[in-house]
């Protein structure tokens, strides 16, 4: 005799995050659509040329996936098992908190968040995005270097080749002992054990670790920071 399996209902937990979930997505869109002048949004859509229009959405995607992409070397470094498909889509989350919120931290938050099972460390899924910034960071400001020290004219204010260039320069050199040296980390963060001496040991042993992968790896560093 066949037996047929009924499928198990979906849990009313899950039932309930899902809709708590579409309730504040609700309320972020209003919040943000209330603020704008739709008037005046609609003048300017008219005027817009659609070329321009589908070409920026185009430059934007591309800019995406390569985020995407290096966000994906990174944590393959660290041996984290996560499908482009699926950081792709913390990554268009994370964009639109990025433009609700007055900074970009609400947008990390939801990648972290979103990559800590997978890393099994909220430790190590918070330096991998941490590592991605720095890395994008550091190759926006070697590309306005190069854009500043070919410019015919000189950039106006502070910021300018030499500021580039040297900001650049301190950062990697404040970045490379942690790299080369991750065991370092342990007696610099020394001090913070008064607070909590077991919490603070086992962070620095997943930093500590990350970096030896990351030591490991930095041919793709230096793949992400080209890209």
């Amino acid at each position: 005799m066949t037996t047929i399996e009924s499928a198990a209902p979906p849990r009313t937990g899950s039932r309930w995050l899902l809709v708590a979930k579409i309730a504040v997505s609700l309320t972020l869109l209003w919040l943000l659509i209330s603020r704008i002048d739709m008037e005046r949004l609609w003048s300017y859509a008219r005027r817009a040329s659609p070329t321009w229009l589908l070409a920026a959405l185009l430059l934007y995607f591309v800019a995406a996936c390569i985020s995407v992409a290096r966000w994906g070397k990174l944590l393959h470094t660290q041996h984290v098992p996560v499908t482009n498909r699926r950081l792709m889509k913390s990554y268009l989350v994370s964009m639109f908190y990025n433009n609700f919120l007055p900074s970009n931290i609400g947008g990390d938050v939801i990648r972290i968040a979103d990559t800590v099972k997978a890393a099994g460390s909220r430790t190590l899924a918070t330096t991998v995005v941490l590592v991605d910034r720095l890395v994008g960071l550091m190759g926006l400001a070697f590309v306005a270097a190069i854009g500043a020290s070919a410019a015919a004219i000189p950039a106006p204010g502070p910021v300018g080749p030499a500021a580039l260039w040297g900001g650049l320069g301190a950062v990697t050199i404040a970045c490379t002992p942690a790299l080369m040296r991750p065991e370092r980390l342990e007696w610099v963060l020394r001090p913070l054990r008064v607070i909590h001496a077991e919490w603070v040991d086992k962070r620095v042993e997943h930093l500590t670790m990350a970096l030896e992968k990351f030591r490991a790896g930095l041919t793709t560093l230096g793949l992400c920071f080209l890209e």
